[in-house]
């Protein structure tokens, strides 16, 4: 296999198991919070790994190209505050909210 190859496989495996376990974790239990963070968080991640190689490898022109990076930033510009609120909900921060709320309003901002 070739490095080009191998990296597509990367993203596709990560893609795969990264939406395999949101997928996982919210079935357990789909009513609670945290599990509903968490497989948000897990999609934005298999949602980078799945339009990267599109935006990059795989785009037979220019605009097709921009139009898979403009999709792949919305994934990786939810990340930063899916991870924090998650890990302020994993360790009961009431007191974050305001973070939290500014950290999805510059996401969006910026997407």
């Amino acid at each position: 296999m070739t490095l080009l190859q191998h990296h597509i496989l990367a993203l596709v495996l990560t893609t795969v198991f990264s939406v395999s376990l949101g997928v996982f974790v919210w079935m357990k239990n789909p009513r609670r919070w945290l599990n509903q963070l968490f497989a948000l968080h897990s999609f934005a991640i298999g949602g980078w790994a799945a339009t990267e190689p599109w935006s990059t490898l795989l785009a037979t022109s220019e605009s097709m190209g921009m139009f898979w990076l403009k999709l792949e930033h919305v994934a990786v510009f939810l990340l930063p505050p899916l991870v924090f609120h998650l890990v302020a909900v994993l360790l009961d921060l009431r007191t974050r909210r305001g973070f939290i709320r500014l950290g999805y309003f510059m996401s969006i901002v910026f997407i």
